[in-house]
């Protein structure tokens, strides 16, 4: 008995896995797939990510994917519009990774200058002509995001 639900659980677990792997190779979301213009884009722009997910979300088709190794590995999302054009690429890094000047800048703020950390983890955004860096903190007893641009802009995040 006990052998037959162990074997149950194990046919079931390797059709589920078969199932994913299926719908990972074909990338189709609801019947949708990216067109060959992205996919191609995308692998000029990322030759070294693996783990790829496709997903189309509000338009614009997003993929997940990572590069690197072990304690080099970076988890990035990438966005494409239809006609295969890169809108904007999002990647989390340790705040340790993230570059004094922009420390500096956030320190410096005299409104979120004394906030702390909600998360050792900050979001990086990079858009055509524009790049900032993402902070979740707590201000006055409340959770925030605040970005910081390259050239030490600081402000209240706005959802884009």
């Amino acid at each position: 008995m006990k052998r037959s639900y162990i074997l149950g659980i194990l046919a079931i677990s390797a059709f589920a896995l078969v199932s994913c792997d299926m719908l990972d190779d074909d990338m189709s979301i609801n019947g949708n797939k990216p067109q060959k213009q992205i996919t191609k884009t995308f692998n000029d722009d990322y030759p070294k990510a693996r783990d790829v997910e496709w997903d189309f979300e509000n338009g614009s088709w997003v993929v997940s994917f990572e590069t690197g190794w072990g304690t080099d590995k970076v988890e990035y999302e990438a966005w494409y519009d239809d006609g295969g054009n890169w809108l904007m690429t999002k990647r989390e890094m340790h705040h340790s990774k993230v570059p004094q000047h922009i420390k500096d800048a956030l320190a410096a703020d005299p409104e979120y200058g004394k906030a702390r950390m909600d998360d050792s983890e900050v979001e990086y955004y990079d858009l055509p002509g524009e790049d900032f860096y993402r902070f979740d903190l707590i201000h006055d007893g409340f959770e925030v995001e605040v970005d910081v641009t390259e050239g030490g802009v600081v402000t209240p995040a706005v959802r884009r």
